[in-house]
């Protein structure tokens, strides 16, 4: 990490294109300061989805129009893109018979006290 921008802006930045700049005919990135305080308002799951879609955005654009990170995350371009994360493996529970006595115990009054507030809920309709 550098100055502070964390793991996985790094890595964004480091997969966003440059952008063409016509009168000096050279590619920069400009914006990272501005494109990182957009980023850390992002929840991880957006973070997520957007370095899952970039190397895509990287295919698609045309290399002359590409705007800077900062815009592209303030105008939420991300969205123009309908490419499904992968899906996550899901953490099972583990099965009751590995379970101690104790965890039975709470897991039962925690059932318990559920089916308890659905029956009151049912009352106050």
């Amino acid at each position: 990490m550098k100055k502070g921008f964390s793991e996985d802006f790094e890595k964004f930045w480091e997969e966003y294109p440059y952008r063409w700049i016509p009168s000096s005919d050279k590619r920069v990135k400009v914006g990272k300061q501005n494109a990182w305080i957009l980023w850390r308002r992002l929840d991880s799951e957006t973070r997520e989805l957007i370095l899952h879609i970039l190397p895509v955005y990287k295919r698609q654009i045309d290399t002359k129009i590409v705007p800077d990170a900062f815009r592209w995350l303030r105008d939420k371009k991300w969205l123009d893109y309908d490419i499904p994360l992968p899906k996550k493996k899901l953490q099972m529970m583990p099965k009751t018979e590995t379970l101690s006595w104790k965890q039975k115990q709470k897991a039962k009054e925690a059932g318990e006290k559920f089916r308890q507030h659905l029956a009151e809920r049912k009352k106050l309709r």
